[in-house]
């Protein structure tokens, strides 16, 4: 029996009609919904006359027009809309929020007799289901035919709802011409952009077909004069996208529909040739459409240009384009930028790339902006390949970069012993000195490995005791930074192991100026002593290693040298014993020393006693160890130097403690105490001098130096703050100083006052040391006070003295 003819002989049962409008217990669906899903035309007519409900939901929340729809049952549609109730149903837009929306559904199950049967019943073409319009889903169905049927019923051609994306975009993005074709023509703006919404860039069609390499949109497109250079909402625009994509093809054909070749986008705000060099084909690409090839956008210190971007990613494909371009100018191989290029790949070692530049001409004595060579680039880069690739076309051995170092001076601890076989081979000089009097054996033994000092010393061993003006030899270099192995190369070669003099420190002093690890020093002790390094011969600022120790070491050192001989009441050349030392490094370093209570009275040629340097040092236990120990021994906490500074006054100065806390510990006098301290009370109209701090030590006071200061104009590492240059002369005869620095803040502006330039501070005839000391102490207390040195005058005047006498 057929569908109709059953469901003709329920009806005739009186019982159906009270369950005619039931529901299904798991959709929720009725006899109506089924039949307008799978059933025919007639049976819904039954049902309908039987008084079926047409406006019933399912649990889907789908009425049975929607599910006709859904299932493409055409027929069924035009029963059901015959029915004025459900034609009411077709103006509801996503109604109630339901996905099924009848216009919208009938487009995705791609039906077209549905579609018409729809828009016959007045069916509005822009329906949507809250995600998509009618319009966007025969689009992305790829459905022409339907595509057409709603445009021919005045559908919007630029809709677009939720995260969709206009209909001339998303044909685009389908590659589907004729689509494209008849959106234009009703209508669709081609520069509309990409909904936002769903996490787009706002980008026009034809970003999109640069980007997909969709060659026949883009041409559609351009056709229809789509504006080749709008951007997107990064600023990036066609061409520089499909340059990033790799689209030459593309690339061209915007070029040539007279797009911007040079326009500004991504993060680094660079050409497409800038940024695309990678690509050789859009290289080739650009410098056909005209692209200068020596063109640089933007500030030359903030962006590279093409060829450095070539040289540092070694992009050798893209070289070759670039060295045979002749349009409109070949690459200039004079440059700066060309220069920089071959620096950057011998650094990187793209030895393909740096032999392709050298062969075309670019300077192989070409410097950067340090004064380094190729060459030292190439030294750098840590691969003799590369060393030996530059040295093939004869580059200058004796050039020097802004150091004064030659090639071989820059000997760092990875560079090849091969490397500098070829750079000696070819004639590199061995006792060629840098601008600190330097030869190359003294920066490979700070910083290359053994077997390069060895090969050096073999080449040349006339260097292994030469003395820069400030590393000293060799041995000295080694024994500071702590390579052992070296350190025996150089002994194991005749270097001499005790030498100085009262400007520079002995090899086993240099060793206890701790730069490196605390095992490495005490094996480097160890075969120094073993050697015959003598410990009692004095030399240099620190006079003795047991003097440096204290101060940098650890007490193993300081153990070691003192069970060898070390004297524990060694004097430096400033009259500083370990036990001043020492109260500026630790309490265990203070400890070990294992000295008398009466050393802690002692003063150094300055007056200072242990007591000052512990104050110094800004450590609350060996401020507490030295001033207990001091006290047995009748140190006042007011003990004043020769320049009459106290203890307290050189915590101030020295150390980040807050000064009231320092002064109550010390239980100082109030006078001072309030001197510093109380911010509160009115005082005079003055401005707080603040010295602008530098990287550098005072040699005698050890405390960092800020302001003016002076050094010495031939002993590098002489360098005395504004509160020890008083004792300039008599701590260091027969040598000029000249000042330095700056006595305000580079923040604080003084009306009345500006910085002077460095003078020469030199010419006074020279006393004996004890006449000086007490000279500059006199002149000192004449013109300082503890308030002089932090404040200026009640005129705005400042307390700095320019001449011989004090500070």
């Amino acid at each position: 029996m057929e569908r109709p003819a059953v469901a003709k002989a329920l009806l005739g049962d009186k019982t159906f009609f009270s369950i005619i409008n039931s529901k299904t217990p798991d959709r929720g669906s009725t006899p109506l919904h089924h039949a307008s899903s799978f059933g025919s035309s007639e049976v819904v007519t039954l049902l309908l006359e039987a008084g079926a409900a047409v406006n019933v939901r399912d649990i889907k929340d789908c009425t049975p027009l929607q599910c006709a729809c859904t299932w493409n049952n055409h027929a069924v549609v035009d029963v059901l809309l015959s029915n004025n109730t459900v034609q009411e149903q077709l103006k509801e837009d996503n109604a109630n929020g339901t996905l099924y929306q009848p216009l919208v559904s009938a487009v995705a199950g791609g039906n077209a007799k549905t579609v018409v049967a729809l828009l016959r019943h007045n069916a509005n073409p822009d329906a949507d289901d809250g995600s998509y319009t009618a319009l966007g889903v025969a689009i992305r169905t790829r459905r022409l035919d339907i595509v057409r049927l709603l445009l021919g019923h005045q559908v919007d051609a630029n809709k677009i709802v939720a995260a969709s994306d206009p209909p001339l975009f998303l044909a685009t993005s389908l590659e589907e011409l004729e689509i494209m074709e008849l959106l234009l023509e009703h209508g669709a703006d081609i520069e509309q952009r990409e909904n936002s919404a769903g996490g787009g860039y706002k980008r026009t069609p034809l970003h999109y077909a640069a980007r997909l390499n969709l060659k026949k949109s883009l041409k559609l497109l351009l056709d229809h004069k789509a504006n080749p250079n709008a951007t997107d909402s990064d600023g990036w625009t066609a061409l520089w996208t499909a340059g990033l994509c790799g689209n030459s093809e593309v690339l061209k054909s915007l070029g040539e529909a007279g797009a911007d070749l040079n326009p500004l986008c991504g993060s680094g705000n660079t050409t497409p040739l800038q940024a695309h060099c990678e690509d050789p084909e859009v290289v080739r690409a650009l410098l056909n459409l005209g692209v200068d090839v020596n063109g640089i956008a933007g500030p030359e210190s903030d962006v590279w240009s093409p060829i450095e971007r070539v040289g540092y990613w070694g992009y050798a494909a893209s070289l070759d384009i670039m060295l045979a371009a002749k349009v409109p100018a070949r690459l200039d191989l004079t440059s700066k930028a060309s220069a920089k290029a071959l620096m950057f790949a011998v650094g990187q070692n793209h030895i393909i790339v740096a032999s392709k530049l050298l062969e075309a001409g670019v300077d192989v004595n070409a410097l950067d902006d340090d004064g380094g060579t190729v060459l030292m680039h190439a030294f750098r880069s840590l691969n003799a390949d590369m060393v030996r690739t530059v040295l093939e076309h004869n580059p200058d051995l004796t050039r020097k970069d802004s150091n004064g170092d030659t090639v071989l001076h820059w000997s760092y601890s990875d560079v090849p012993i091969e490397s500098v076989r070829r750079l000696v081979n070819a004639g590199a000089r061995l006792d060629a000195l840098d601008d600190s009097r330097n030869p190359p054996l003294i920066s490979a033994a700070g910083s290359a490995t053994a077997d390069i000092v060895e090969y050096l010393l073999e080449k040349y061993p006339e260097a292994r005791d030469m003395a820069g003006e400030y590393d000293g030899t060799p041995l000295h270099r080694a024994c500071e930074v702590g390579k052992l192995e070296t350190v025996k190369i150089l002994l194991e070669n005749g270097s001499d192991i005790n030498y100085g003099n009262a400007e520079l420190e002995t090899p086993v002093t240099m060793a206890c100026i701790r730069t490196h690890g605390n095992e490495e020093t005490l094996e480097i002790l160890e075969l120094l002593c073993v050697r015959g390094a003598s410990l009692s011969l004095r030399a240099g600022s620190f006079g003795y290693p047991i003097c440096a120790a204290s101060l940098c070491n650890s007490p193993d050192a300081v153990r070691f040298l003192l069970t060898n001989g070390a004297d524990v009441s060694a004097r430096d050349a400033f009259g500083r014993r370990p036990v001043q030392y020492a109260s500026s490094n630790s309490v265990d370093v203070l400890n070990t020393l294992a000295v008398t209570d009466g050393e802690f009275s002692r003063k150094d040629d300055t007056g200072r006693v242990a007591l000052h340097y512990a104050a110094m040092s800004g450590h609350h236990d060996l401020v507490s160890e030295v001033w207990a120990r001091s006290q047995r021994v009748g140190v006042a906490i007011d003990e004043r130097d020769n320049n009459r500074w106290t203890p307290l006054m050189w915590a101030a100065r020295s150390t980040p403690v807050f000064t009231r806390e320092v002064a109550i510990y010390s239980q100082a006098p109030s006078e001072p105490v309030n001197a510093v301290s109380d911010g509160n009370k009115s005082r005079r109209n003055t401005q707080e001098k603040k010295g602008t701090p530098t990287d550098k030590y005072c040699i005698i006071c050890l405390a960092m130096v800020c302001g003016v200061y002076v050094r010495c104009t031939t002993c590098d590492n002489f360098g005395l703050c504004f509160k020890c240059l008083w004792a300039k002369h008599a701590l260091h005869p027969d040598h000029e100083f000249r000042s330095h620095g700056l006595e305000w803040d580079s923040d604080i502006e003084d009306d009345g006052a500006t910085a002077e330039n460095p003078q020469s501070v030199d010419g006074q005839p020279r006393l004996d040391r004890g006449s000086q000391l007490t000279r500059a102490a006199e002149e000192a207390s004449e013109v300082y006070d503890f308030d002089d040195d932090f404040i200026a005058d009640d005129d705005g005047a400042s307390y700095v003295d320019t001449t011989e006498s004090s500070p």
